[in-house]
C-alpha cells in the first residue's frame, strides 16, 4: 500500500458461513479471525484491518480512533434465517473488556425480509429470574418467557447489551452491530449449541449480565442505539455529501436499486443491491446519485455524543 495515496470510498467482498439455521454472511468485519477485503480501486485485496493499520485515523476520523484504537468499530452482516436462530445475547462494553478484551456489543436488526411464520423473540415479557430462565433453558421452553414479535420488512430494532433475542422461521436481517463477535449462545430450541469460537459463549457465562426484566419490545427503536445512527436514505436525486464536523466515517449498504458514488477526480464507486461500502472520514465530501429508480440506502455514523463522553 502507498501512504501518500488518497482514500476513497471502498467496497468489500463478503465472507459466507452456512450454519444449521441458515446463512451468515459478514459485509464488512474486522475481527481478525474473520476480515472482509476490499474489492474496488487501489486497495483492492487488502482487508479493513491492514487499511487501518496504515491510515489509522483517516479512516474513521480523530475521535472515533482515540476511543477504538486500530480496529475498525462497525460491523456489517447478513442473517437468512431458514430454521431457528439460537437464542442470543451480548455484553456492554465494560463486561467485554474486562473478562475477553474486546469491544462490547450494540446492534440493530434491520428486517430485509420476512415470511409468514417469521418470528423475533426481544426480551422478557414478564419480570423473571436467573434461575427460571436456566430452568426454562434447560427444559425446552425459554421461548415461553420472552416476547414474539412478527416482523416486517423495513423494521428496525435496537438489541441492547444484556438483551435475550433470537429469530426463525423465513426472515432475513440486516445486523448492523459493534465490531465484536460477543454473541452467547444461550439455547437452541433443545439441540446441542454450537460455537464456533475459542471462548465458551454459552448460558453459564452469560447469566450475570442477562436482562431478566420485562420489557416492551415496542421500545426498540433503533433510534434507541447508543453507539450509532442508522438512516434510510430513499434516494431519489443526487446529493452532495459533505462533513459537517461529525467525527465519523460513513458506511451505506444497498437496499434497493444501483447508486453511484463520485469523490472529486476519482472514478465512480457503483454501489449495487447488497452492497457495503466504506466512506473514509478522510473524504472531505462526495456526490451520492442514483443510477436507477427505487434506490434505497441504509446510513450508518457514529454517534458524536458516544466519543465525546
Amino acid at each position: 500500500m502507498e501512504e501518500d495515496r488518497k482514500l476513497y470510498p471502498m467496497k468489500f467482498s463478503p465472507v459466507s458461513d452456512n450454519d444449521a439455521w441458515g446463512e451468515e454472511r459478514w459485509l464488512l468485519a474486522d475481527l481478525g479471525w474473520r476480515d472482509c477485503e476490499i474489492s474496488n480501486g487501489w486497495l483492492k485485496g487488502n482487508t479493513i484491518g491492514e487499511v487501518m493499520d496504515m491510515y489509522c485515523d483517516d479512516v474513521t476520523g480523530e475521535d472515533v480512533f482515540s476511543r477504538f484504537g486500530r480496529q475498525f468499530p462497525l460491523m456489517v452482516k447478513r442473517l437468512d434465517v431458514q430454521g431457528r436462530l439460537p437464542l442470543l445475547a451480548h455484553p456492554d462494553d465494560g463486561i467485554a473488556a474486562q473478562r475477553y478484551d474486546l469491544m462490547g456489543k450494540e446492534k440493530i436488526w434491520y428486517i430485509l425480509k420476512a415470511g409468514p411464520q417469521a418470528r423475533l423473540w426481544l426480551g422478557m415479557k414478564g419480570d423473571t429470574t436467573a434461575y427460571d430462565f436456566w430452568d426454562a433453558c434447560q427444559s425446552g421452553r425459554a421461548e415461553t418467557l420472552m416476547n414474539e414479535v412478527t416482523p416486517h420488512a423495513g423494521q428496525a430494532f435496537r438489541i441492547y447489551p444484556g438483551m435475550v433475542h433470537g429469530a426463525g422461521d423465513g426472515v432475513v436481517i440486516l445486523e448492523v452491530s459493534e465490531s465484536s463477535d460477543l454473541d452467547f449462545a444461550l439455547y437452541n430450541w433443545g439441540k446441542d449449541v454450537e460455537i464456533e469460537s475459542d471462548l465458551p459463549l454459552t448460558l453459564s457465562e452469560a447469566i450475570d449480565f442477562l436482562d431478566f426484566k420485562a420489557y416492551d419490545p415496542a421500545k426498540c427503536s433503533a433510534d434507541a442505539c447508543e453507539r450509532f445512527i442508522l438512516s434510510k436514505v430513499e434516494l431519489e436525486n443526487g446529493m452532495q455529501v459533505a462533513s459537517d464536523g461529525s467525527p465519523s466515517f460513513e458506511v451505506y449498504m444497498c437496499l434497493e436499486g444501483e447508486a453511484g458514488m463520485r469523490v472529486q477526480g476519482e472514478e465512480e464507486v457503483v454501489v449495487g443491491k447488497g452492497d457495503v461500502v466504506l466512506v473514509p472520514a478522510d473524504v472531505p465530501e462526495f456526490l451520492l446519485a442514483p443510477r436507477t429508480s427505487g434506490t434505497v440506502l441504509l446510513e450508518a455514523m457514529w454517534r458524536k455524543e458516544d466519543v465525546e463522553q
